[in-house]
C-alpha cells in the first residue's frame, strides 16, 4: 500500500485503497507496481551515483557522461600500472598511474607501494651501475603531474600517506628521507648534493661533489617554491612557508617563513588609506 499510495494520493483511508484495488485489474496493477519499483530503484541508483562521484545539479545525460569519463580514467590508470608491472616495475595493489611514465635506469630499484595515485606525468630516474640506490614510494601516497624523482646513486624514500605537488624535483644523491603524512607543495626542489668549491683555479664542475643527505620528518607541510639543500634535517610537524631556502637543522614543530613575505599584522582599528 505504500507504493500504491504514491499513485493514488487523493485516497485517504484503507477503504478507498481497497476499492481502488477491486476496481483495478490484477495484471494491470502488477505491471504498474513493477514499473513503480523500477522507477524508484533507478532513482535510488542515480542518487547513489551522485553521492559517490560528487555530481549534483546536472542532467542525467551529463551525469552519465561524467561518470563514464571518470570510470574510463580509473580503468586507464589500472591498465597502465599493470603494464608497468609486466615490464618489471615493482608496483603494489590498487595503484593507479594516469600519466606518461618515463623510467630510466635499473627498474628493480624502483618500488611503488599499494594504493598510490600518480595523477600525471612522472620521471623515475636511477643508474644502471648502482645496486644500493633506491626510489621507494609508500602506500596511499599521491603524486601530482610533472614530477621528477632521480636517485643518482642514493636512496629516495617517501613515506606513506604523503602528497607530492606538481613540478616537484627531488635529487637524492646523498639520500633523501620523507616521513609519513608529509605534504610538499608545487615547484619545490630538494637537492641532496652540492658542488665542491674549495679552489678557484680549477673549474667548479671538475672539483666533484659532496653530499650529506636530507631528512624530512613526519606530518610536515612544505609550501610552494621551497628549496631544500643538502644537509637539511627537518623535524616532525614542521611548517615551511613559500619561497624559503632550507639548510641546516630544524627541531620538531618549527615554523619557518621567508623574511621578505612577513607583513605587518593587520589591526582592525587602523584605517586603511
Amino acid at each position: 500500500f505504500k507504493v500504491i499510495s504514491k499513485k493514488y494520493k487523493d485516497l485517504q483511508s484503507y477503504r478507498n485503497y481497497t476499492l481502488a484495488l477491486k476496481n483495478k485489474n490484477f495484471i494491470e496493477l502488477l505491471h504498474e507496481l513493477n514499473f513503480l519499483n523500477i522507477e524508484l530503484t533507478f532513482r535510488a541508483i542515480i542518487r547513489k551515483i551522485q553521492a559517490i562521484f560528487g555530481i549534483v545539479n546536472v542532467s542525467y545525460f551529463e551525469m552519465m557522461k561524467l561518470v563514464f569519463r571518470r570510470l574510463y580514467i580509473q580503468l586507464k590508470g589500472l591498465i597502465r600500472s599493470h603494464f608497468l608491472r609486466l615490464c618489471g616495475l615493482k608496483i603494489g595493489k590498487n595503484t593507479r598511474i594516469f600519466g606518461k611514465t618515463i623510467i630510466k635506469g635499473n627498474r628493480k630499484n624502483i618500488i611503488i607501494g599499494n594504493q598510490v595515485s600518480i595523477l600525471g606525468n612522472i620521471q623515475l630516474i636511477t643508474e644502471y651501475s648502482r645496486s644500493r640506490e633506491l626510489i621507494q614510494i609508500g602506500d596511499n601516497t599521491i603524486i601530482d603531474n610533472d614530477t621528477i624523482l632521480f636517485s643518482h646513486g642514493g636512496q629516495l624514500i617517501i613515506g606513506s600517506d604523503c602528497f607530492i605537488g606538481s613540478s616537484v624535483r627531488i635529487q637524492a644523491k646523498g639520500g633523501v628521507y620523507i616521513g609519513n603524512d608529509t605534504m610538499i607543495a608545487a615547484n619545490t626542489s630538494i637537492f641532496a648534493s652540492n658542488h665542491i668549491t674549495d679552489r678557484n683555479d680549477v673549474p667548479y664542475k671538475k672539483q666533484g661533489e659532496k653530499f650529506i643527505g636530507i631528512s624530512i620528518g613526519q606530518n610536515c607541510w612544505i609550501g610552494s617554491n621551497v628549496v631544500i639543500l643538502d644537509g637539511a634535517d627537518i623535524g616532525d610537524s614542521c611548517i615551511i612557508g613559500a619561497n624559503c631556502i632550507i639548510k641546516g637543522q630544524y627541531p620538531s614543530n618549527s615554523k619557518i617563513v621567508a623574511k621578505e613575505i612577513i607583513g605587518k599584522p593587520y589591526n582592525e582599528s587602523e584605517k586603511r588609506e
